[in-house]
């Protein structure tokens, strides 16, 4: 069996476009995001304020273009880089690596949640489609860092589920609406429901009162005999048909058109 190889590195720098970066970087994150994940935080942090596309940095990097989207999701789980929506195109912003001891306070939390934030992950992709590091990076953000329960998260993604929208903005408005809402585990959600479905019931009664109390309700039932108006027939539709006969009037109708009625 080949021993393996050690080798003691010396620097002779002839350049002056340094790419200074901490050691950090080496010492505490290459372990946690990989080798991919490093060259990919090299390469965005040296190419600042400029458009990068991925399939060609893949070839460059000799991975493929799944192996460098999962080092993205890693860079962004650990901070190295935060995402957000543009125009058009995603922006990514490239973060220092933390000292030590923050390093390790990250990596705490982290490790606390990251076994439920896998299975909330693939019940995304299951449900919903394959997830970029955009998406997963907003999932862990409501986990993460607002602490709602991955189970109210999955209850969005089911709401959403019930709609034609597939869209991680749709989900996070969900998810918004319930945090505003003081929502953060599934014991708050179903409070939350149970309110809103008293507060309807509610609302339907008092509907339903105040038509019976309507004067246009009666008048509404198929078959329901309906009363003229006591002052008079006007604004029924043919009124002159319901005017008062003047008894008079007809009998000297039938003098003057006698022959007529003697038949």
């Amino acid at each position: 069996m080949q021993e393996a190889k050690s080798f003691y590195v010396t620097q002779k720098r002839r350049s002056r476009d340094l790419l200074l970066v901490p050691k950090e970087l080496i010492e505490l994150y290459q372990p946690a995001v990989g080798a991919v994940g490093i060259a990919l935080w090299l390469n965005l942090f040296a190419c600042e304020e400029q458009e990068i596309q991925f399939s060609r940095l893949a070839l460059e990097l000799k991975c493929t273009p799944e192996q460098l989207e999962e080092a993205l999701s890693l860079l962004i789980r650990y901070g190295l880089v935060s995402s957000e929506p543009g125009q058009g195109r995603g922006i990514l912003s490239v973060n220092e690596p933390l000292p030590q001891d923050e390093f390790q306070a990250l990596e705490a939390q982290l490790g606390g949640g990251l076994d439920t934030l896998s299975v909330l992950f693939d019940f995304y992709q299951k449900q919903v489609g394959l997830m970029g590091p955009v998406q997963e990076e907003k999932l862990r953000y409501w986990v993460v860092e607002q602490g709602m329960d991955e189970e109210v998260v999955v209850a969005a993604i089911g709401e959403m589920m019930k709609t034609s929208s597939r869209r991680i903005e749709y989900l996070e408005g969900i998810l918004r609406n319930w945090y505003n809402e003081g929502i953060r585990n599934l014991g708050d959600l179903n409070d939350h429901k149970k309110r809103w479905e008293e507060e309807q019931q509610k609302r339907s009664k008092k509907k339903t009162r105040e038509g019976r109390k309507s004067p246009g309700f009666l008048k509404s039932l198929p078959g329901q005999p309906q009363s003229m108006p006591k002052e008079g027939y006007e604004g029924v539709a043919n009124a002159g048909a319901y005017r008062k006969v003047d008894p008079e009037a007809v009998k000297r109708w039938k003098e003057m058109y006698k022959d007529e009625y003697d038949g």
